[in-house]
């Protein structure tokens, strides 16, 4: 069911160039497509995002569970990763701060 609603959303979003499904309660929305590291199948997720300066901050909390998400693994192998958004388009670049990092 969770996978059908995902689809919904990209479709939605895409046909309204964001318009629909481009705010989740007041949150910004971008989609994020990934290639698979196992299948090569390329999938397109929407993501909640926020803003540091120039730069789209995405958490891969999978929900608040115990593991990453799997877009997280996909991302990770150094595959190109694409962001759409109502106030970007393009190619992404992984930068991964961990619970340690400090500005």
């Amino acid at each position: 069911m969770g996978m059908l609603i995902f689809k919904v959303i990209v479709f939605l979003y895409n046909v309204s160039g964001g318009r629909i499904g481009g705010k989740m309660d007041k949150v910004p929305v971008l989609l994020l497509t990934t290639t698979g590291r196992k299948t090569g199948k390329k999938r397109t997720l929407p993501l909640i995002y926020i803003m540091d300066g120039s730069a789209y901050v995405i958490t891969a909390s999978a929900g608040g569970a115990d593991k990453n998400p799997g877009w997280f693994f996909n991302i990770r192998t150094g595959e190109e990763v694409r962001a759409l958004g109502t106030a970007c388009r393009g190619s992404a670049k992984l930068c991964r701060i961990s619970e340690t990092h400090e500005s």
